[in-house]
């Protein structure tokens, strides 16, 4: 167990179990799209396939003239509401017990974004980062939610366009590496089979045409709704999942192709240890990369494993993803023990340049994230 002490947790693996812990095979239970403007819709309609991005592909394509963001302070006050939206659509997921009919209900104990788990498994490595969580005990069940540090906010009002165009990178190359998916009902109007045989000049010409019009709106997401247990603790995770291929989800990510030996340390020491925890919390095994140069361009496509990224690690000892897991559990555990007031903001923060997690009960109520129409309709 991580040294706790009162109101505070050490972010540090010291003292932690050396043993992977208790972590149940991930089950989707949902899922649930956001469209152009936002809108909730408990279907797969942005789901998209993976195709095969090209090589050479420009990444600052239409960032100027075709790129629509959605506003980053509206994206922050949303919080976990379009999950609260699917659950309230299927409430019987809140049941931990609901495949066990022998035993009585049990709420879920934890439901939240997998962005805020995988930063809390990594922070013990991540040496200067911040976090502030607001945690709510509504009738059982613990929601937590993330919320911008007043450093983070300075930092990113004060990004460089040369940032800004780097950050717009990574959703370019989810245009080149995606399709929209046919639906069922355009299937089966297409009876004559015409639509998906076409010649292979006149399909790439089309490839080319939509690229070029193609508008990159991070509006749209499709987002699984997983479950799982770690260890004693019931999770409902939310998770914006990038396309699909051969019936399982892939992630898809872009990094600078690495041309000296601190680069690929760099690289194996934060980002690939972002990526294998992402992924790892909802079972997701492949990761395809678009390795870019300085200007934006993709000079050559990788996909890894998964279950194979920490042997590349391994001999390091930069991370060990047994400890990422037993100090998000760790977490949990000092939730489950100080947030113990049902319905009262609880906030947890982790401050540079401390290295120790507080939590302390909100007097404010500025944290008070639950909407009523959630908290009301349950």
């Amino acid at each position: 167990m991580a040294d706790s002490s009162g109101n505070q947790l050490a972010c540090s693996t010291a003292g932690l179990k050396s043993t992977f812990p208790y972590f149940q095979a991930v089950r989707e239970v949902g899922h649930f799209s956001l469209d152009e403007e936002r809108k909730f819709h408990d279907d797969q309609s942005a789901l998209s396939d993976y195709v095969l991005p090209p090589i050479g592909c420009n990444l600052s394509d239409g960032y100027h003239d075709r790129f629509i963001e959605k506003p980053e302070d509206e994206s922050k006050a949303e919080h976990i509401n379009t999950l609260l939206q699917w659950i309230l659509l299927h409430k019987e997921y809140l049941n931990a017990n609901q495949h066990r009919p022998q035993e009585p209900p049990r709420p879920v104990d934890v439901v939240c974004w997998r962005g805020l788990l995988t930063k809390i498994m990594c922070a013990p490595y991540s040496h200067g980062s911040e976090l502030c969580i607001s945690i709510i005990k509504h009738r059982g069940t613990f929601y937590m939610s993330e919320y911008e540090t007043k450093n983070e906010r300075a930092k990113r009002l004060a990004r460089s366009e040369r940032e800004k165009l780097m950050c717009y990178w990574g959703h370019r190359f989810e245009g080149y590496a995606t399709r929209p998916r046919v639906r069922a009902d355009q299937a089966a109007g297409d009876k004559s089979g015409e639509a998906r045989s076409e010649e292979r000049p006149a399909k790439a010409a089309r490839t080319e045409r939509v690229q070029e019009e193609y508008v990159t709106n991070t509006n749209v997401a499709y987002c699984t709704v997983a479950r799982t247990r770690l260890e004693r603790h019931a999770l409902l995770i939310g998770a914006e999942v990038d396309c699909i291929a051969d019936g399982k989800y892939v992630e898809l990510k872009t990094s600078q192709v690495i041309t000296r030996p601190q680069q690929q340390m760099s690289f194996l020491r934060h980002k690939l240890l972002k990526w294998w925890a992402q992924s790892f919390l909802v079972g997701i095994d492949r990761v395809v990369c678009g390795l870019r140069d300085e200007g934006g361009v993709v000079r050559e496509v990788q996909e890894m494993s998964v279950r194979e990224m920490p042997a590349k690690v391994r001999d390091q000892g930069m991370w060990a993803p047994h400890l990422c897991m037993q100090f998000l559990n760790a977490f949990l555990e000092f939730v489950a023990r100080h947030a113990t007031e049902p319905d009262k903001p609880y906030v947890v923060t982790l401050l540079a340049p401390c290295t120790h997690f507080s939590i302390a009960a909100d007097q404010t109520d500025a944290f008070k994230f639950l909407p009523s129409w959630y908290t009301q309709a349950q």
